[in-house]
């Protein structure tokens, strides 16, 4: 951002621009998911999709707040240069260069709060600490079937055939296979 905020009004794109935005996004592409990964860090798997969400929700939240901010000042800073009577080229070169200057501030201040606030301890393992006992996991009771007498795979129901390859067919077919066996009326 401070390369940025020193190109000339009358530069060459291709020596005084596009480096530093290869930088910048070299940069970013290395320092986003290590960011994310350490925020990931402490936390638990069971918390893993909310720590994903809360970080990715500040990344676009800050995004879209620096941007106003940074847009704000440099519009602020252009329309009081071009009002003095300094030509308009050189009046956004200099809103640019205060913007990029207030962001290059933010990525510093950011650094400063992360170091001093950087508490995370790594997650515990799924085994948990060695000295106490895993959960066992709650399970439902089971419903009390009857019993079935012995021989019997299935219930018998009057009626009922037997479908492809010896199966016996659901329940309801074999009371629906009744039903059409009752004399219809008229």
């Amino acid at each position: 951002m401070i390369l940025l905020s020193r190109a000339p009004a009358d530069g060459d794109h291709l020596v005084e621009i596009m480096p530093v935005l290869a930088l910048m996004g070299l940069g970013m592409g290395l320092a986003i998911p290590a960011l994310i990964m350490r925020a990931m860090t402490g936390a638990r798997p069971s918390d893993a999709g909310l720590a994903s969400g809360l970080t990715n929700t500040a990344q676009q939240v800050g995004a879209a707040l620096g941007t106003a901010v940074i847009a704000t000042t440099a519009t602020l800073r252009t329309d009081t240069l071009i009002g003095q009577g300094i030509a308009t080229l050189t009046a956004e070169r200099d809103g640019y260069s205060l913007a990029f200057l207030i962001a290059a501030g933010f990525v510093v201040a950011a650094i400063a709060v992360a170091a001093l606030f950087d508490r995370a301890k790594p997650a515990p393992s799924a085994k948990g600490p060695a000295n106490l006992k895993p959960r066992t996991p709650r399970t439902r009771p089971s419903r009390i079937r009857p019993r079935r007498p012995k021989g019997s795979a299935t219930r018998s129901v009057p009626g009922a055939d037997r479908g492809r390859a010896g199966h016996p067919e659901p329940l309801d077919r074999g009371l629906g296979q009744e039903l059409e066996d009752l004399p219809a009326d008229g």
